[in-house]
């Protein structure tokens, strides 16, 4: 694989996965509900059901190359919760096998290309959502005693998404 090409998957990798989803909304409601460890560990439940579905998107792909409110208090209880938000997601699977195409070179070790780009997505996708966990941990502080601007922030945050799907969508 070019190392242009290369490059470009991890900048594209960055981008997605700074875009906030399911997973983001795991691992910020642990952070502010319950701390930075507590998000920490959402992270991993995450990683590990992404690992998962990268692992199967190699196997998938290689077997046939294609052309081109408060949650779980406890620490075990926040890796499953997520884990089994990343793992059932269907679009993931999905996204993966259509993503990852677009930068396989069809002349090289098409199962290397993608456990390389594999192992790079998932260090991306653990690396930043530690700093969403992080983020929202110290954000917990500021937030504390203060329900009611939480709870008028969340709102926003979700009425402009809302907003930004019905625009993304008519365009």
């Amino acid at each position: 694989m070019a190392l242009d090409l290369y490059l470009a998957f991890v900048v594209a990798a960055v981008v997605l996965v700074l875009i906030p989803g399911p997973n983001v909304a795991v691992i910020v409601a642990a952070s502010i509900g319950q701390g930075c460890r507590h998000g920490l560990v959402a992270v991993a439940g995450t990683s590990a059901a992404m690992g998962l579905q990268l692992a199967l998107t190699v196997l998938g792909m290689t077997a046939a190359p294609a052309d081109g409110a408060p949650g779980p208090k406890s620490a075990r209880r926040l890796f499953w919760r997520g884990f089994l938000v990343s793992a059932t997601n269907p679009k993931t699977l999905l996204f993966y096998g259509a993503f990852f195409p677009q930068f396989i070179d069809p002349a090289g070790d098409i199962a290397a290309q993608l456990i390389v780009l594999s192992l790079t997505f998932l260090a991306v996708a653990v690396i930043l959502d530690s700093g969403w966990a992080m983020s929202a941990g110290y954000a917990r502080r500021f937030f504390a005693g203060r329900g009611r601007l939480l709870n008028r922030l969340g709102g926003g945050v979700l009425i402009g998404a809302g907003l930004g799907l019905a625009l993304a969508r008519r365009g």
